[in-house]
């Protein structure tokens, strides 16, 4: 593996002095490879130095004319990329639990590196150096196919809490948070029950706080929230256990005079371990969002996006925090409304200038069957999805927004089918293969995208939709896949729980990935209701 390696021999009495001509050679202990060169006019030089491939530690020794000598200490790998995934559970992990790291390893042109020796893992707790509290497990020795390899992970039951590090080869890092198994999880609710950010000056605010112990419902833990007010004045508030619900609730009314942001540390305590969280709200005389109008979208099967150029409509609905009423746009002054960034979240870039052309505020949407402010511009010719974010001064006070849109060249749809080719069937037996169908649709023509042009078939992930504990989004088991045909397949593995869940399938269509959803559920029987006591169908 070459290296360039490149310095300055100065003199020691005159820093800004260099030594030209100087003999220079260099050596990586343990190795035959020396390399000699010489420095310039100005005392600088650069050399070509071979270093043994694969991943190790090394030592290398610069000396000038024999007497001046600088040592350097670096390491070199084969994988320039290491890309890491959690794949059965997200952080926070609890004390005592385990979860499983996919590490794919490429090299710098992003090939994968297949049957490469599975990199050791060192584990750090934050600012405090090693830990033991972490143990890992490579289940394969080698990398697969892809260049990937997992590592099962186990945290002891006493570990502390915090963040802690994962890293690979001395150059790649992954941080992850260690909870305790006490969890405590606030939300702002306003006299109906609905979670809500902003309220209005002398509404109520419910703090309502869940808690879990080992994943489970507890009645015995110590709650206590502190609301502190914008200029930093505190409330305690006395929280009491709502049994119906298994929550902890309080209720709080913000001063009609003090506007602005409020928070809420929450703490809880049972037995030795402690736990604490933060909840927010804003109290102010109105909210706004941006919603997309309908009939904006080009929609095949339960997909819809956006043709590249194609024209983009947000309405602005503002409402009354105190009331919840909409406000028209008779009231709200729609040139105040202004550009503030769009930016595609794929890749960060900016389209300001691109919208601002022909950014426009000066039609009215309906919303809610109140007239309000409309947001109209072309859409951008890249595909990507897209954030927006605008600004509205009303009632002397500036508010942001911002809203999602998605521009596609193609849309994908998944369906899945039965063992005997029917279509669109919703419900399997757990621990089977579904076979999934895709189809394309090519916004810019109206037309259907012919199937041999799906390449690149993938699961991305698959998440239930009743969610038990330890259930998460995980990436399928996919079985087979079939492409460049008519009507090309993916096959997958169905869990073993039962349950509704929602697939995810990436394709590469003439060169743009594009997702696709499915809904199926898995259940061992199947029935309906009928009179005259029919049993139900197996």
């Amino acid at each position: 593996m070459p290296v360039v390696v490149q310095g300055r021999f100065i003199n020691d009495s005159n820093t800004s002095q260099g030594l030209g001509n100087l003999p220079v050679n260099a050596t990586v202990f343990g190795q035959n490879n020396w390399n000699n060169t010489t420095t310039n006019g100005t005392g600088y030089f650069s050399m070509n130095v071979t270093l043994p491939c694969g991943d190790a530690e090394f030592n290398m020794s610069i000396n000038g004319n024999g007497t001046v000598t600088k040592a350097i200490e670096f390491t070199s790998s084969d994988a320039l990329i290491i890309e890491s995934a959690f794949v059965n559970a997200m952080p926070p992990f609890q004390k005592g639990s385990s979860f499983l790291l996919e590490l794919t390893l490429k090299n710098d042109t992003g090939a994968p590196l297949v049957n490469k020796s599975a990199p050791v893992l060192e584990l750090f707790k934050e600012n405090s150096g090693p830990t033991t509290s972490i143990t890992s497990v490579n289940m394969s020795n080698q990398t697969n196919s892809s260049g990937s390899v997992r590592y099962n992970l186990t945290i002891a039951a006493d570990a502390a809490s915090g963040i802690y590090i994962i890293r690979v080869n001395n150059r790649y890092s992954r941080a992850f948070m260690v909870s305790s198994a006490l969890i405590l999880v606030g939300k702002p609710e306003d006299n109906e029950g609905s979670v809500r950010p902003e309220f209005g000056a002398g509404n109520n605010v419910s703090i309502v706080v869940l808690v879990r112990n080992n994943n489970t419902l507890n009645d015995s833990v110590t709650v206590t929230a502190v609301v502190i007010a914008p200029g930093g004045n505190n409330t305690n508030v006395t929280l009491y256990y709502d049994s119906a619900n298994s929550q902890y609730v309080g209720n709080y009314t913000p001063s009609n005079t003090t506007s602005g942001d409020y928070s809420v540390k929450i703490s809880g305590t049972l037995g030795s371990e402690t736990a604490s969280s933060f909840v927010s709200f804003s109290v102010s005389s109105y909210r706004i969002s941006l919603v997309p109008e309908t009939g904006i979208f080009e929609e095949f099967g339960k997909k819809k996006a956006i043709t590249p150029g194609g024209q983009v409509r947000l309405a602005l609905a503002v409402f009354n925090n105190t009331n919840d009423e909409l406000i028209s746009n008779s009231v709200v002054n729609c040139t105040t409304l202004t550009l503030v960034n769009v930016v595609n979240t794929g890749n960060g870039s900016s389209y300001n200038s691109t919208v601002a052309s022909s950014f426009n505020t000066s039609t009215t949407a309906l919303y809610g069957g109140t007239p309000t402010c409309r947001v109209m511009f072309d859409a951008p010719t890249n595909a990507g999805l897209y954030a927006i974010t605008v600004k509205l001064t009303f009632d002397g006070i500036e508010k942001e927004t911002t809203s999602f849109f998605r521009v596609q060249n193609f849309l994908l749809n998944v369906v899945p089918t039965s063992d005997i080719g029917v279509a669109d069937v919703m419900a399997f037996s757990p621990s089977t293969n579904i076979t999934f169908t895709l189809s394309a649709y090519n916004l810019s023509s109206r037309s259907a995208l012919s199937g041999t042009l799906l390449q690149d078939i993938a699961g991305v992930s698959l998440m239930p939709l009743m969610m038990s504990a330890g259930s998460n989004f995980t990436a399928p088991t996919v079985t087979n896949t079939t492409y460049g045909v008519s009507s090309p397949t993916i096959t997958i593995e169905v869990p073993v729980t039962t349950g509704p869940y929602i697939l995810t399938v990436r394709a590469n269509a003439s060169g743009e990935l594009i997702d696709g959803e499915a809904f199926f559920l898995t259940k061992y029987v199947e029935g309906f209701l009928v009179a005259g006591g029919m049993s139900a169908m197996m």
